[in-house]
């Protein structure tokens, strides 16, 4: 468990010893300050979802004061550097998601459970160059697979398919790629 750094020459084991918030991390990013983030379980202490590993050593972040959050399944970084993270929270007859953008100090939510994310798990994050927010979810009870945050309103491409979206990257403005589970 925990994040491994790679230097050119030798690997480096990180893990809550280390000051990882979780051993159980399922994303990475880095940001324009060449700060690592690493996302995933949350600490049942403290609540922290998130590390971000600044050369030196690393430092836990929450998400809000909720504690509803119970992993982070997607970070990304925008054009300017910014760091971006998708986390979900499972209730009783579903899993909701919610998306949050770090403002150099703490971690605020931008779209919450509600709308397209209220019944869908984030699994990729990537932020276009005008700072749109391209979310694939699980697409549960028959929502798209592909959304979009521009900020204000969501937009969403049920044409991908059925399925979940596992991994997206833009190649440029309009154009980009998509892993599913259908192909």
């Amino acid at each position: 468990g925990g994040v491994s750094r790679f230097d050119g020459e030798a690997w480096t084991a990180y893990t809550v010893l280390d000051g990882l918030a979780s051993n159980d991390n399922s994303a990475l990013a880095v940001d324009g300050s060449g700060a690592v983030w690493a996302g995933g379980a949350a600490d049942p202490a403290t609540g922290a979802l998130l590390s971000r590993f600044d050369g030196e050593g690393w430092r836990t972040y929450t998400l809000g004061d909720s504690g509803l959050y119970s992993r982070v399944d997607a970070l990304a970084a925008d054009g300017e550097g910014n760091a971006w993270a998708a986390a979900h929270y499972p209730n009783q007859f579903s899993s909701a998601s919610a998306l949050f953008a770090f403002d150099g100090a703490e971690w605020r939510q931008e779209a919450a459970g509600t709308g397209p994310l209220g019944d869908d798990q984030v699994h990729a994050l990537a932020i276009d160059s005008e700072s749109a927010a391209w979310l694939g979810t699980d697409g549960s009870y028959g929502s798209a697979p592909l959304l979009v945050w521009d900020g204000a309103a969501w937009s969403s491409y049920p044409e991908v398919g059925a399925g979940a979206v596992f991994a997206i990257t833009l190649a440029s403005s309009g154009q980009g790629w998509l892993g599913t589970d259908i192909g």
